[in-house]
């Protein structure tokens, strides 16, 4: 959460372990190239881009880590083969570029969230952009523990305010459609409730009867599989 003078500290600032935990940002856009980006993060963040590929990427060693630049799509992984790479230049204003990092730290956070105006200034745009674009962030936060209570009540408090945070989001029309941040199912939501679910293997069985895909705005796979 962003506060006037930036990100407000997490209510459980560090893991089971000790350490301050960390998260993961995964920003999409268009309106720049692969080649485009790694210019602009090595002119903000620093760092030495390696690779020649034009659809994937590294800046290694940035002043937050190692970021990822790519096209957010399968496709690029058969991108050598002529019609493919014709069809993914051809696709660059609905196929987003994604900029992935390292996990960061509060400072680190800050620092990159500050860098995203440089993305802006250079072309980038998101979603209200165009009403054919339906771009994401998707923040991977790193949990206090799997065992730990605030970790389930973290997600049964997603599934009580994912309706509201929906409507204060605003989600674009063309988000809403497409399948990637469909909402958790009430009948899940209803069961994460049951006073017995107080472990992530509750969730799992949950999870198991209740969701059939990755595609939701709170995606439990990484702590689930």
């Amino acid at each position: 959460m962003l506060t006037g003078s930036g990100f407000a500290p997490l209510p459980n600032a560090t893991t089971e372990g000790g350490h301050a935990r960390k998260i993961g940002v995964e920003v999409e856009f268009s309106g720049l190239t692969v080649a485009d980006t790694v210019n602009v993060v090595e002119k903000g963040l620093s760092g030495t881009p390696e690779g020649d590929d034009q659809f994937l990427r590294h800046v290694k060693g940035t002043r937050v880590g190692d970021i990822k630049v790519e096209l957010d799509t399968v496709a690029k992984a058969a991108s050598d083969v002529d019609l493919v790479r014709h069809g993914l230049d051809a696709a660059r204003a609905v196929v987003p570029i994604e900029i992935i990092t390292d996990p960061l730290d509060l400072f680190q956070l800050q620092e990159f969230s500050d860098f995203l105006g440089d993305l802006r200034d250079a072309g980038a745009q998101g979603s209200r952009s165009g009403v054919l674009l339906g771009f994401g962030v998707h923040l991977n936060p790193e949990v206090v523990g799997l065992t730990h209570s605030h970790t389930v009540e973290t997600i049964r408090a997603y599934g009580l305010l994912e309706a509201h945070l929906r409507r204060v989001e605003r989600l674009n029309l063309t988000r809403r459609v497409l399948p990637f941040v469909a909402p958790w199912p009430e009948a899940f939501v209803t069961a994460l409730l049951d006073k017995n679910v107080t472990s992530l293997n509750d969730v799992l069985q949950l999870a198991i009867t209740h969701l059939s895909s990755r595609n939701h705005g709170l995606d439990l796979l990484q702590m689930l599989k």
